[in-house]
């Protein structure tokens, strides 16, 4: 793989931001934030010069945040453009940005009174390839609330489309059908979307375009010809009954033990009524309904259950199987989410004092986290590949050197997860009995060790 400095040109290089000089400072920001991720711009940028000039670029009205994030988007879809489908998780996310001095006019997004600020929504879709690697991000959009209240609640929210926080859903889609007609033609997306985004729009938007999609259901929506949703898929025949193993994990601080969940699948054309804003009909969409139902589940634990709405076809129980499966990479735009807010990139730390500047800074570091993203995933989907596909000789070799167990020689071939094995121990990580494969912040500590060593051998290897 290329370094920081080559990864930033191929991301960002191309950004229109109305000067040249604009483009190159770009890049040197994008380099030095995937060099030493931080909150901060004091913590990323090191020399009072550079830092002084990122600052100044930030808070630079004339610069777009939507450009900046273009140029990732295109180099995204770029990259998907060598293979012939791709998932695409999308999730939508509120960050919790604390407003100090109560000046910024933006702050946390909640329910509580003290919440009550614009705030700021985001809405991001990720491509991840077939074999399970993420690629970057394909779109991202913002959204914050124009007065300082409290939302109403979904049922008695009565405000036009454009000013709520769901039209993210439908831009954020379009923008990545935009960015993969450009760059990558040949290449068929499937959108996996969670609830939030259950709506008649956007079910009447990938019916009419007949964009791959598919939505977890909200809720029981009416069907033509009379009944609703749930109760007609359980009177459907089990199409399939597997198990699936549910691993250990804590929630609210306390503990769930593993399990193993015991699963009914059923899979059914259906016809729904679709609704406007205020509930009266439109019409109707033709989709698939797979429902995925746990039958006994232990006392402790909350059914596990799924109603997927879908434009691909799910007659038999392979199809079905696919809709369910694909559905399950929804969670790696989550795991992003929480690489970029509060993982690797901490972007929720900022301390920024405008909006506009902390989209600018925050759309730089989607990039960085989305790259980390990529190497993690791919030394878990891809273990036996060249480590040089993600890393540089550099830093293969710097990784060698600093990690004294190593049992490789500069130069040696190294596979992809023994590469990541020695960074996320140089980074802390003290192998599988620590809960896992390693994450995004164990081996970007562990890259960020490496950068000294790294800069020695490239000097010494010029010479």
């Amino acid at each position: 793989m290329e370094t920081a400095q080559q990864w930033a040109s191929q991301e960002f290089g191309t950004a229109e931001l109305g000067d040249a000089r604009r483009s190159r400072r770009l890049v040197k920001l994008a380099a030095s934030f995937a060099e030493r991720p931080a909150g901060k711009i004091t913590e990323v940028m090191q020399v009072p010069a550079e830092r002084e000039a990122a600052f100044r670029f930030v808070e630079n009205g004339a610069i777009e945040s939507a450009a900046i994030a273009r140029a990732h988007h295109r180099a995204t879809a770029e990259r998907c453009g060598e293979v012939s489908d791709i998932l695409v998780p999308v999730d939508q996310t509120s960050l919790a940005i604390t407003d100090r001095i109560g000046k910024t006019g933006f702050g946390r997004v909640g329910g509580q009174k003290s919440d009550r600020t614009k705030g700021l929504q985001v809405t991001s879709a990720l491509a991840v390839t077939a074999d399970g690697v993420s690629e970057g991000l394909l779109a991202q959009h913002w959204w914050s609330r124009q007065k300082k209240t409290t939302p109403p609640k979904w049922k008695k929210d009565r405000r036009p489309a454009e000013e709520r926080e769901s039209i993210l859903w439908r831009l954020a889609l379009e923008s990545a059908e935009e960015a993969l007609r450009e760059k990558a033609p040949n290449t068929r997306a499937w959108y996996q979307m969670d609830r939030g985004a259950d709506s008649s729009a956007l079910l009447e938007l990938v019916t009419k375009r007949g964009i791959r999609a598919t939505f977890r259901s909200a809720y029981s929506r009416k069907l033509e010809g009379g009944g609703y949703l749930h109760a007609h898929m359980l009177k459907q025949p089990v199409l399939h009954r597997y198990e699936v193993a549910i691993p250990a994990r804590k929630k609210k601080l306390k503990q769930v033990p593993a399990r193993v969940a015991r699963l009914s699948l059923r899979a059914a054309p259906v016809e729904i009524v679709t609704t406007n804003l205020k509930g009266k009909r439109m019409g109707t969409v033709n989709l698939y309904c797979v429902h995925v139902r746990e039958t006994r589940p232990p006392r402790w634990a909350k059914r596990l259950e799924w109603w997927l709405l879908t434009t691909v076809p799910a007659k038999t129980a392979d199809e079905a199987i696919a809709v369910v499966n694909a559905y399950r990479v929804r969670w790696r735009v989550e795991e992003f989410h929480r690489a970029w807010k509060s993982g690797v990139c901490r972007v929720e730390d900022s301390q920024l004092h405008s909006a506009d500047a902390f989209k600018r800074w925050a759309t730089i570091g989607s990039a960085v986290a989305a790259r980390t993203e990529r190497i993690k995933t791919a030394s878990r989907q891809t273990p036996d590949a060249d480590a040089e596909t993600e890393f540089s000789r550099e830093e293969i070799d710097a990784a060698i050197i600093l990690y004294k167990a190593s049992k490789h020689s500069v130069g040696d071939q190294v596979t992809l997860s023994e590469a990541v094995d020695m960074i996320a121990r140089l980074g802390g990580y003290i192998g599988k009995s620590s809960g896992g494969p390693p994450g995004v912040r164990v081996i970007q500590r562990g890259l960020d060790r490496l950068q000294g060593a790294v800069e020695a051998l490239e000097w010494m290897r010029k010479k």
